[in-house]
């Protein structure tokens, strides 16, 4: 049965004066004691949600205790699962390749913020700002995580249970040492948001000191996990447009190491296609996972915690051995709940093994887990043509499969190679089935009316006849010719496919019968636009190439008395 208590825990700052020889033990005192390891326990708890931009991240309520949680005590740790909009669950139509990108939650308040930019090639190619990005929020919720205070540093004492037995008596250092372990099992580990950084940045020391004691972490005793921020200029006070010669978002990684060391790698593509590496470009956010030096490296299996009722700490009622015996037993589990592994690296298709615990070798299940985890590198591919135009990956919670996909875009939209991004993960252990919320599956979803293969870059041929001629065309009369241009650098081709999907046609004045328009390649007939009362209907048989140079036209048919005031545009895609 997943783990619930009836009453919420609270902590008090009992001194170990209060637990002295010749004192009377009052059951107040022990209760404050037992509240503190099962407040120790439940102190931390993760919630999982996927948001889009504008959404705003909502207060959790414990599924333990019905304990609802303060924006204060909550920290929001954010990662892009899917580059692409929710509602189509792809990239919009026409957008090209990503340009720069902005993910951003709100620590004070929750909000959420998504925003990426995408370019088609060319100097004049299209600037698209869009909302797309689901981001994967893990909301870390610390009960009192700023109000919470000690008066001094709790450490950590081993207890010999045989020392609790029937007949044996209540001493001041087991009073002492029950009282000091269950404040360590408070505060012994802890998760700190430590800010935004860049590359050749270091995270302060001064970001992990407790705020419950002072405790100054060290760097031995802590865990880095980034995640991006953005990726455009890194140091720039606000975000900022990358230039010209930096057209398009390439392969981009951080690394943090053991001493707090930022490292950030970014390539950038021109409209040339030529491969650029920016040192200067990117921004993360960094958390900090810290366990205290003092916690035990061995200890009994800790797998008994059970709420103690507190009836039993009431004036009158016996000091029970059995019942001293529990309470250090759900101390000894609230000291390893939670309990950090990692921060490990992961590829496509690996599986995050089961952790065992190093302190009791306690060996966690699935629905005990709950895994943070970052992109820290998204590379599609080696060479040229690395283009990221889409990137979506997670991990299925039931098994710890990774899944990476990153697309790059050539001449087409291509998923070829998930070999060489990677993530990293921090895994967190809660025992006796300590309940957790779903982790939401990210899978990409290619529409099937667009060929997720094929680049999306319209080329568009319109024709306006006007409402000022009054005589309709003549038979065989050409309307209009379109020379196909020489083409931006990459594209060789225009594709017009079957259907003419997109395209539209109309007419002011309908005609007195059917009439229609050839559509003519070099001369020869590909298909047709048949006007039936205002509205025209493309038929258009075949995917037709197109190359430079070469000249589609339009050619009126047999003439009709009435027909004026045509109009069309046909709608292709530039290769």
């Amino acid at each position: 049965m997943p783990l619930t208590l009836e009453i919420i825990p609270g902590y008090t700052d009992l001194q170990d004066a209060a637990l002295t020889n010749f004192s009377p033990a009052f059951g107040i005192h022990l209760e404050a004691i037992s509240a503190n390891a099962a407040f120790g326990k439940v102190r931390t708890e993760i919630f999982h949600g996927l948001y889009v931009h504008g959404d705003t991240v909502p207060l959790p309520v414990s599924p333990i205790d019905k304990y609802q949680y303060s924006r204060e005590e909550c920290l929001y740790f954010y990662n892009v699962a899917l580059s692409t909009n929710k509602d189509s669950g792809w990239i919009q139509v026409g957008c090209g390749s990503l340009w720069f990108t902005d993910w951003f939650v709100d620590q004070a308040t929750g909000e959420v913020s998504s925003l990426q930019w995408y370019r088609n090639g060319g100097s004049g190619g299209a600037r698209t700002e869009t909302n797309d990005g689901q981001i994967l929020v893990v909301t870390i919720a610390h009960r009192q995580r700023t109000t919470l205070l000690m008066s001094a540093t709790p450490t950590y004492s081993t207890i010999n249970e045989a020392d609790i037995a029937t007949d044996k008596p209540w001493t001041q250092s087991l009073a002492q040492s029950l009282n000091a372990n269950a404040k360590f099992s408070v505060n012994n580990h802890e998760i700190f948001y430590c800010g935004e950084f860049i590359s050749l940045e270091q995270v302060p020391l001064s970001t992990l000191v407790s705020p419950d004691d002072g405790y100054a972490y060290s760097y031995a005793e802590t865990q880095f996990l980034g995640f991006w921020r953005w990726t455009t200029a890194s140091a720039a006070a606000e975000l900022t447009q990358p230039p010209e010669s930096l057209a398009f978002l390439g392969p981009f990684a951080w690394t943090i190491d053991a001493t707090g060391h930022v490292g950030l790698f970014m390539e950038r593509i021109d409209n040339d296609g030529t491969d650029t590496v920016v040192g200067s470009y990117g921004r993360i956010g960094v958390f900090a996972f810290c366990k205290r030096a003092g916690t035990p490296s061995t200890a009994p299996l800790a797998t008994s915690f059970t709420e103690i009722d507190e009836t039993k700490f009431v004036p009158g009622s016996t000091l029970r051995a059995s019942d001293v015996l529990q309470i250090k037993k759900n101390i000894d589990e609230a000291i390893v709940t939670p309990e950090f592994f990692g921060v490990t690296e992961y590829a496509n298709g690996d599986v995050i093994p089961l952790p065992v615990s190093p302190v009791d070798g306690y060996t966690y299940s699935r629905d005990e887990l709950t895994y943070l985890w970052a992109w820290n590198a998204i590379r599609p591919n080696t060479g040229g043509n690395v283009r990221i135009p889409i990137f979506y990956g997670g991990i299925t919670e039931s098994t710890g499969f990774v899944t990476l996909n990153t697309w790059r875009l050539t001449s087409h939209y291509v998923d070829d190679n998930n070999s060489l991004s990677r993530m990293k993960v921090m895994v967190i252990g809660r025992r006796s089935q300590h309940p957790r919320g779903a982790i939401p599956v990210s899978t990409g979803n290619p529409p099937t009316d667009w060929p997720t293969n094929d680049v999306v870059q319209p080329y568009a041929i319109k024709y306006d006849m006007g409402g000022a001629r009054k005589t309709p065309p003549d038979a065989g009369e050409i309307l209009l010719v379109d020379v196909v241009p020489t083409l931006p650098t990459g594209f060789s081709t225009i594709k017009f496919t079957a259907g003419l999907f997109g395209s539209t046609a109309g007419t002011r004045t309908p005609p007195a019968g059917g009439y229609s328009v050839l559509i003519k390649l070099n001369g020869g007939v590909i298909g047709q636009i048949v006007f039936a009362g205002t509205v025209g209907s493309f038929s258009f048989p075949n995917d037709i190439l197109v190359t430079p140079g070469e000249t589609i036209s339009f050619e009126g048919g047999p003439a009709d008395p009435n027909i004026v005031g045509m109009y069309w545009t046909m709608i292709g895609n530039r290769y």
